[in-house]
C-alpha cells in the first residue's frame, strides 16, 4: 500500500513538471508515467531514492528555477493492441460482370473524326494525332460508349430504350472498377460505381418483368449476371439467430416424422400387396372348386358412379301445361 502511495505522488508530481516545462510536455505526449521511466530521463537532478518522497519535493524545485533541462530518448512507447487486421482486397463480384473492359485498338480513329473526307487526305502526323493513341481517358469512354450504342442500335432496334441505359452504364461500370480498386481513398468515385451498379440491377429487374426473352439476350449480349435480390434485407440480430434456430430444429423434427411415417405407409403397402396376392389365390381356388360364374362375381364388384344431378330446365309450352294442371313450381 505504501509503494502504492509513493508512486501515485511521484505520478502527480511529475505531471505538474510536465505542465509548467514546454519541452516535457511536448515529448512525452502520449506516453504513460511508467513508460518515462523506463525511457531513461536525464536531469540535472536526479533523487537518490523512490521511497524518499520529500527529498523528491525538495530536491526538484530549486532544479527549475535554475534552468533544468530536459532530453527524453528517442524511444517511442505506443501501444499495440494486437497485430493489426490486413485489409481484404477490393472488389466488386457482386456487380454481376463477367468480363472487363475490352482493350482498344490504339491506332483506331475516334468516333469525333469518323466519316470526315479531310481526314483522308490529310497528313499522317493529324492521323496519327486523331486516333486513340493520342485520346484522353474521357475521349476513350466517350468512344466505348458509341461503339456500344451503334451494337445495341443493331441487336434491338432504335425502340430498345432500358437495353440502352443498362449498356450505358456496363461501361461505366467497368470502366470505373478498375480505377476504384487501384485508388482505394477515392471515395467519391467509389459511391458513384455502387449507385451505378445497383441502378443497372433496378433497371435489369424491369426488364426481367417486361420481356424475359430479351433480358436473357442482353445477358448474353453484355456477358453479366444477374442475381435474384433476396426477399428479405432486414438485420440479422440475436433474436433473428434465435429464431432461425428454432425454425430450423422445428423443420428438421418435421421432416424427421414425414420420414418415418412414409416409412411406415410403405411397409403397410407391402404387408396388403401380400395379403391381396394371397386373397386373390383364394378366391380363384374357391372359383374353380365351386364352378361359379366369374363375370357375375365381377359385375358384383363393379360399382355404379353416381353422377351429379341437375334440375331440369322447362320450355315455355310445358310450364303453361304444368301451369294448368295446377303443379307449381
Amino acid at each position: 500500500m505504501a509503494v502504492f502511495n509513493e508512486l501515485s505522488a511521484l505520478k502527480h508530481l511529475f505531471r505538474n513538471l510536465c505542465w509548467n516545462v514546454r519541452s516535457v510536455s511536448t515529448l512525452t505526449k502520449g506516453q504513460s508515467f511508467f513508460g518515462l521511466i523506463a525511457s531513461n530521463v536525464e536531469r540535472q537532478t536526479v533523487a537518490p531514492s523512490l521511497q524518499d518522497i520529500s527529498y523528491f519535493k525538495s530536491s526538484m524545485k530549486p532544479s527549475l528555477t535554475a534552468g533544468a533541462v530536459f532530453t527524453l530518448s528517442q524511444q517511442r512507447f505506443y501501444y499495440r493492441g494486437g497485430v493489426v487486421p490486413k485489409r481484404d482486397k477490393l472488389t466488386f463480384r457482386y456487380s454481376g460482370d463477367l468480363v472487363t473492359q475490352p482493350s482498344l485498338n490504339p491506332e483506331e480513329t475516334h468516333t469525333h473524326f469518323k466519316g470526315l473526307a479531310e481526314l483522308e487526305s490529310a497528313p499522317e502526323v493529324v492521323k496519327r494525332l486523331c486516333s486513340l493513341n493520342f485520346a484522353s481517358g474521357e475521349d476513350k469512354k466517350i468512344h466505348r460508349k458509341e461503339l456500344m450504342r451503334e451494337r445495341i442500335l443493331k441487336l434491338f432496334g432504335p425502340e430498345a430504350h432500358r437495353e440502352m441505359l443498362v449498356a450505358m452504364l456496363t461501361v461505366d461500370i467497368r470502366n470505373m472498377i478498375p480505377h476504384v480498386i487501384e485508388l482505394r481513398k477515392d471515395k467519391h468515385a467509389k459511391s458513384q460505381l455502387i449507385e451505378k451498379i445497383q441502378g443497372r440491377k433496378k433497371l435489369l429487374k424491369f426488364l426481367r418483368k417486361e420481356d424475359y426473352q430479351r433480358f436473357m439476350w442482353l445477358l448474353k449480349e453484355l456477358q453479366i449476371r444477374y442475381v435474384l435480390p433476396p426477399d428479405y434485407y432486414g438485420q440479422i440480430t440475436k433474436k433473428f439467430k434465435h429464431k432461425e434456430r428454432v425454425w430450423k430444429k422445428a423443420n428438421d423434427l418435421r421432416l424427421k416424422k414425414i420420414a418415418e411415417y412414409r416409412q411406415k405407409l410403405e411397409n403397410e403397402w407391402e404387408e396388403f400387396k401380400n395379403y391381396k396376392e394371397e386373397a386373390l389365390k383364394q378366391i380363384e381356388q374357391d372359383i374353380a372348386r365351386f364352378q361359379l360364374d366369374r363375370e357375375m362375381f365381377e359385375k358384383g364388384l363393379q360399382r355404379k358412379r353416381e353422377g351429379k344431378i341437375y334440375p331440369r330446365i322447362y320450355t315455355w309450352e310445358e310450364r303453361q301445361e304444368l301451369a294448368k294442371e295446377g303443379k307449381v313450381f
